[in-house]
C-alpha cells in the first residue's frame, strides 16, 4: 500500500499496479475555523476535503440546513483558495446548493462530488440537479455515484436503478465526468445485492450488456478520477 500525496506518487501507483491510499476528510468542521488546520491536514497526507456534511459548519451550510441553505462564508472562501494553492481536491458532496455554486465560482481547479447521484432520477436533497451536474462537467470535475439505497431510488431495487443514474448522467454531459463513489464506509443501507467491492465485476458486466463501450467503462471505473487527480495534485 502506497500513500498518494502528489502527482508523482499517483503515477507510481498506477504504473506499478500497487494499491494506493488517497486520504480524505468528510466535514470541514475539523478545521474549527482555523486555516492553519487545513495546512496541518495537508502535512499529514490528506489531499481532499469534503467541505460539509449535512449540517452547518464554519465553511458553509450542508443540505440538511433547509431553512437557510447558506453559501460559503468568508472563511469558506479562504478554504477554497487555500485548497487550490496547496493542491487539494475540493469535494462538494453534502453541501447546500448555494454553497455549491459559490465553490464553482471561486475555485480555480476542478471539483468533485465524491458520492452523489442524480436528482432527476431520484428526488433526494443529497442528489445533484441537472444544472449542478453540468456545472461539475464544465469545471472538468467528476461525480462519484454512490450505492446508498435512499439516494438511488426505489427501496430494494437492484443494479437497474444504479444504471438509471449512469444512463442519465452520461446522456446529460457525456462519459468524461462519471465515476464510482460507493460510500461503503458511510452506511449499511446499500442497494439490494451490493455488499462490498466484489460487486464491481458484476456492474461492469451490466454496463457491457447495456452496450457501453469499453472506453466508457474504463473512464467510469477509474480514468475519469485519475484525470482530475493528475490535474490537481
Amino acid at each position: 500500500m502506497q500513500l498518494i500525496t502528489s502527482h508523482q506518487s499517483l503515477i507510481e501507483v498506477v504504473n506499478s499496479k500497487k494499491s494506493g491510499a488517497f486520504l480524505t476528510v468528510e466535514g470541514g468542521e475539523v478545521l474549527e475555523g482555523d486555516l492553519r488546520m487545513l495546512r496541518v491536514l495537508y502535512r499529514l497526507g490528506v489531499r481532499s476535503l469534503c467541505l460539509t456534511w449535512n449540517n452547518r459548519n464554519e465553511i458553509a451550510d450542508g443540505v440538511a440546513e433547509t431553512q437557510t441553505g447558506g453559501g460559503l462564508t468568508l472563511f469558506g472562501r479562504d478554504v477554497v483558495r487555500e485548497m487550490n494553492r496547496l493542491g487539494m481536491v475540493i469535494d462538494v458532496s453534502h453541501i447546500a446548493e448555494k454553497g455549491f455554486w459559490d465553490v464553482l465560482e471561486k475555485s480555480e481547479a476542478p471539483v468533485i462530488a465524491s458520492h452523489s447521484n442524480s436528482r432527476a432520477v431520484w428526488d433526494h436533497p443529497r442528489n445533484l440537479t441537472d444544472d449542478q451536474i453540468k456545472g461539475i462537467a464544465q469545471k472538468e470535475g467528476v461525480i462519484g455515484l454512490n450505492f446508498v439505497a435512499d439516494f438511488l431510488g426505489v427501496p430494494g431495487s437492484g443494479l437497474d436503478q444504479l444504471m438509471r443514474h449512469i444512463d442519465h448522467i452520461c446522456d446529460l454531459v457525456g462519459d468524461d465526468y462519471l465515476a464510482f463513489g460507493s460510500d461503503f464506509d458511510g452506511t449499511d443501507n446499500l442497494l439490494a445485492g451490493i455488499k462490498d467491492v466484489t460487486i464491481y465485476p458484476e456492474i461492469i458486466s451490466y454496463l457491457k450488456k447495456r452496450n457501453y463501450k469499453d472506453t466508457t467503462i474504463r473512464k467510469i471505473c477509474g480514468e475519469n478520477s485519475l484525470r482530475v487527480l493528475q490535474k490537481i495534485l
